[in-house]
């Protein structure tokens, strides 16, 4: 394991209060084993403004095939959300047209969990407190309709400015980006939120399989 010995005494630490040392064992070879598979996720709200898609499962699931033939990739959905598909390496998403066009969204599938799982009420008034680069606020704004509102947080201005970018590349509606402090929110905001996001910002290891330099920097 070539990682700092700070950071390995740290997580075998962790690991032995939380779980076990077989658990430590396998988090390691996950680190190290090579990426498998890369995913996408498509913009919903984007998709149903131009009338592609519909609130019909059938609807969105057809696209999806469409999608897969025309760029001739096996069609495997990400079990969580219905709108993920795994790609293989051949496809190079960020040249393709519907990237270019605001339709989906290069994130890791395990991202794409969070804000799944939050599962925002159509007309919701939420906050995505910890939002750069944008994966969760894509998902959290499908929800939104008339009535609804979400505020898209970074504390980082530099990550802020990247959230930006995204919200108006992906077009998404009702969504004001921000860059303030979560006490900021708390004396400012109104109180009578439906929800709050907070996908808290983690040491990095999830970059590692990605970028293996990554692992030598704390």
């Amino acid at each position: 394991m070539n990682y700092p010995k700070e950071f390995i005494d740290d997580m075998q630490k962790l690991w032995t209060r939380y779980g076990s040392r077989e658990e430590a064992e396998a988090f390691f070879a996950a680190l190290d084993a090579p990426r498998c598979r890369r995913s996408l996720r498509f913009n919903l709200q984007k998709l149903r403004r131009a009338g592609v898609v519909d609130d019909r499962p059938e609807s969105l699931k057809n696209y999806l095939e469409d999608f897969c033939q025309r760029y001739q990739i096996p069609f495997q959905r990400v079990l969580w959300t219905q709108a993920g598909l795994y790609y293989p390496d051949t496809l190079r998403a960020s040249q393709c047209i519907e990237y270019l066009q605001g339709l989906f969204y290069i994130q890791e599938a395990s991202a794409m969990l969070p804000a799944e799982l939050l599962d925002a009420a159509p007309g919701s008034r939420m906050i995505d407190l910890c939002a750069a680069p944008g994966g969760k606020t894509l998902r959290m704004a499908e929800a939104l309709e008339e009535g609804g509102w979400l505020f898209s947080n970074d504390y980082s201005r530099s990550r802020a400015k990247v959230l930006r970018y995204n919200v108006r590349h992906f077009g998404l509606q009702r969504v004001a980006v921000y860059s303030a402090s979560p006490e900021a929110f708390a004396q400012e905001k109104p109180a009578s939120l439906d929800a709050v996001l907070i996908d808290e910002p983690c040491s990095g290891e999830g970059m590692i399989r990605r970028k293996p330099s990554s692992r030598l920097a704390r």
